[in-house]
C-alpha cells in the first residue's frame, strides 16, 4: 500500500527527476549517448512541470493563502518565464552548437543554476506553507490530484 504523501513532498519528488534527468544528460555526452534526446526530456519535463504549477498550484496558493499567495504565484511565475526562455533558446541550440559544445553545456549549467534556486526556494518556504493552510487531508488530495493530471501528460502520447 502506497503510503500518502503531501503535495509539497510530490513537487520535490518531480524536481528530483529533473535533476536525475540532468545527470543522466551529464553520464550521456560523458559517454557519447544519446544526449540530445536525453536533454529534450529534460526539457520538457521541465515545462510540464511548470505548465502544471502555473495550472494547478497556482490557483491553490490564491485560495488557500490569499494576497500571500497571489504574490508566491506571480514570483513563480516570472521566475518559470526565465526558465522557459532558456530552454527555448537552449533548444533552437540543439541543431548548431548542440550538446556537448562548450555553449551549449554553459547554458545548460546556467539554467540548471537558476532551477534549483528557484525549486529550493519552493521546497524550503512555499510548498511547506502551502501544505500548512492546505491542511493534511487538503495536501494530500492535492498531491493524488497533481500525480494523476502529471500521469496523463506522458511523452509517450
Amino acid at each position: 500500500m502506497k503510503t500518502q504523501q503531501y503535495l509539497g513532498e510530490v513537487l520535490a519528488s518531480d524536481h528530483n527527476e529533473v535533476y536525475q534527468l540532468h545527470r543522466e544528460y551529464l553520464e550521456s555526452v560523458e559517454k557519447g549517448g544519446p544526449s540530445q534526446q536525453i536533454f529534450l526530456t529534460l526539457a520538457w519535463s521541465v515545462g510540464r512541470h511548470a505548465m502544471m504549477e502555473e495550472a494547478f498550484i497556482h490557483p491553490l496558493l490564491h485560495r488557500a493563502i490569499g494576497s500571500q499567495g497571489v504574490q508566491l504565484a506571480e514570483i513563480d511565475g516570472n521566475e518559470h518565464a526565465g526558465i522557459k526562455s532558456m530552454l527555448l533558446h537552449m533548444s533552437s541550440m540543439v541543431s548548431t552548437e548542440g550538446p556537448g559544445s562548450p555553449e551549449f553545456e554553459k547554458a545548460l549549467e546556467t539554467t540548471m543554476g537558476h532551477l534549483r534556486r528557484h525549486n529550493d526556494s519552493e521546497e524550503s518556504a512555499d510548498l511547506p506553507l502551502l501544505d500548512s493552510h492546505l491542511g493534511a487531508e487538503g495536501s494530500a488530495q492535492a498531491a493524488g490530484l497533481f500525480e494523476q493530471i502529471k500521469s496523463t501528460m506522458s511523452m509517450e502520447r
